[in-house]
């Protein structure tokens, strides 16, 4: 009888570890990084890091690591890099990064990256990129010519279309279609990688950033769902959140997926349970916050923020002073031939210089707070009407303290709406967590989705 027991405990126990196994290969765990800036110890003694700097570069070898720390401790199948994996594109950093991957195949989890704008450099080339992640990626599937795009297969009856959008992204994202379609028509789900954004986040993300968007094409978004592609996983703007595209009858849609940048804050990673079977997908979103040598790492970084902040937000502001400077000192001309000759048209120098600190004065502050909540994903949670409000009073303080009112009031009066109608939208798109395409914001943090 004990000895029937025992068999009888063993058959169940073999029963349950089948089930186990079964169930693990439904669910294949990923994680997916983006943006880690690593720069090797060697390299930074070299570099000079600026004050414009929003990347803990310093510490990124370090927060990586960790990150890898926590990666063994996840125990995922994949880890996807959507690119910049180095900040100098040197290939110290990029033997370090490779380093740290080879941990991972040590405890069984493979790597899969594609390049970001940051990777290659004069002395580390696409080739030089391709033979070092040979193991990761690049010795796994079929290239695009002698691109730094390929194919891979990363499961059974899964497709992952890895996209170099930094390169020829036209010509790859119709090799990128042309492959979707026929996987698709082998009735596997098909996914795809790149670092640049395929499609806006937020309304006149394109303008106002103006690498942000890869440059694949007005409908290169509708061209891969219509090939069976529905989700992609993106990085480089730095910020946390992800984006819906659906078609002209909004019965088919594809997800753009942008995980923030670990080297910044709040230093996110993305964890995503893929169910094959069932052709579904849902994502969580961890954090790294404490290194060895920095127990409080969030609070550090958002602080290297505040402090690099009126670098980008005078770079903007200059470029479009430069856009449209120019044509107000047209304007101002022929206003001249209506009796404002005479007159001071502007309050201080017509000049970036003399515009400068005017613009760091009012913007500064509201336009820290922006960044900052826009990095952390899902802005339409958050109470942000005061912030929407200090942003549309900055714009106009900075117009009145620039204009002359006596002599320009009534010209304040026209560009002021005007100036309003073309940003107002664009701030109401980022603090509403909203795309040209959205109802409903998506949500960048933790998602559920049919493949």
């Amino acid at each position: 009888m004990r000895k029937l027991i025992y068999t009888l405990i063993l058959c169940c126990m073999a029963t349950v570890n089948c089930l186990a196994s079964e169930t693990l290969a439904k669910d294949a765990n990923v994680v997916v990084l983006s943006d880690l800036h690593v720069v090797a110890p060697k390299t930074l003694k070299s570099i000079t890091i600026g004050d414009g700097e929003r990347k803990m570069l310093r510490q990124s070898l370090e927060i990586f690591t960790a990150t890898i720390d926590s990666i063994i401790s996840i125990r995922p199948r994949y880890v996807f890099i959507t690119g910049d994996l180095t900040d100098r594109g040197d290939r110290a950093s990029h033997d370090a990064v490779k380093k740290q991957l080879e941990r991972l195949a040590t405890n069984g989890i493979s790597t899969i990256v594609v390049p970001g704008n940051h990777d290659l450099s004069t002395d580390f080339t696409a080739e030089d990129f391709a033979s070092t992640y040979d193991a990761f990626g690049y010795g796994q599937g079929a290239r695009f010519n002698a691109s730094l795009n390929y194919v891979c297969e990363p499961f059974d009856n899964v497709t992952l279309l890895c996209l170099d959008s930094s390169g020829d992204c036209r010509r790859a994202m119709a090799w990128a279609t042309q492959e979707a379609a026929k996987a698709k028509a082998q009735g596997k789900v098909v996914m795809a990688l790149m670092h640049n954004h395929l499609m806006p986040h937020f309304n006149g993300e394109g303008s106002l950033l103006a690498t942000s968007v890869a440059d694949a094409g007005d409908s290169a978004a509708v061209k891969l769902m219509n090939a069976g592609v529905h989700l992609v996983f993106t990085g480089h703007t730095h910020i946390h959140d992800a984006a819906i595209k659906h078609n002209a009858s909004r019965n088919d849609s594809i997800v753009d997926v942008c995980t923030g940048a670990l080297s910044g804050y709040p230093h996110p990673y993305r964890v995503i349970n893929l169910n094959i079977d069932n052709k579904t997908v849902t994502g969580d979103t961890r954090y790294i916050t404490s290194i060895k040598s920095m127990k409080d790492l969030p609070q550090k970084s958002s602080e290297l923020i505040k402090k690099s902040i009126p670098t980008l937000v005078k770079s903007m502001a200059k470029g479009t002073f430069d856009k449209y400077g120019e044509k107000i000192k047209q304007m101002t001309g022929m206003l001249s031939l209506f009796g404002f000759g005479t007159q001071k048209m502007f309050k201080v120098s017509f000049d970036w210089e003399s515009i400068e600190p005017i613009v760091e004065k009012r913007l500064l502050e509201p336009t820290t707070q922006l960044y900052l909540i826009a990095s952390e994903g899902n802005e339409n949670l958050k109470d942000t009407s005061a912030l929407r409000q200090s942003i549309k009073d900055g714009i106009s303080g900075t117009l009145h303290d620039v204009l002359n009112t006596d002599a320009f009031g009534s010209v304040l009066e026209m560009v002021t709406p005007e100036l309003g109608n073309r940003l107002n939208p664009m701030i109401d798109a980022v603090l509403s967590d909203l795309n040209e395409d959205e109802t409903i914001p998506f949500d960048d943090l933790r998602f559920s989705m049919k493949l």
